[in-house]
């Protein structure tokens, strides 16, 4: 809050041990590194909670060292030649600032098809990365 005005908030899933952050919205105008604060202060709140994890979740479309299949070479030419489609590196930048120990994830369906489509919807509702009144 600024003024009475809120500038920026955290969404956080748990569990009994563990605590994810959900969801990240600011206005433009917030002052630099009120997201930054935002998540500081959940892990120190999971922690003191008794959280054994604090998860900063997923980094959508970061480049894959080794490429195998035609998704992960997919995902790679996005990351490295359409970054303003996509919130990736900066996303990725936010989160390496708090030491995370990355562990992939993969995004499962029943068709190349429908992965790319749900990797689409996902990459644009992430896009909204300002939140308004």
């Amino acid at each position: 809050w600024q003024g009475g005005s809120l500038i920026g908030f955290i969404g956080l899933w748990h569990t009994q041990h563990e605590m994810s952050l959900d969801l990240m919205r600011s206005k433009a105008a917030a002052p630099s590194g009120v997201m930054q604060a935002l998540v500081h202060h959940a892990i120190l709140e999971a922690a003191m909670q008794g959280r054994v994890r604090f998860s900063l979740a997923s980094v959508p479309f970061l480049p894959i060292d080794r490429p195998e299949t035609l998704v992960e070479h997919f995902c790679n030419w996005l990351y490295r030649f359409c970054p303003n489609r996509h919130c990736g590196p900066g996303l990725y930048q936010f989160k390496q600032g708090f030491r995370p120990e990355w562990k992939p994830r993969y995004l499962a369906a029943t068709s190349l098809a429908a992965a790319a489509l749900g990797g689409f919807d996902i990459a644009r509702r992430i896009e909204q990365r300002e939140y308004t009144d």
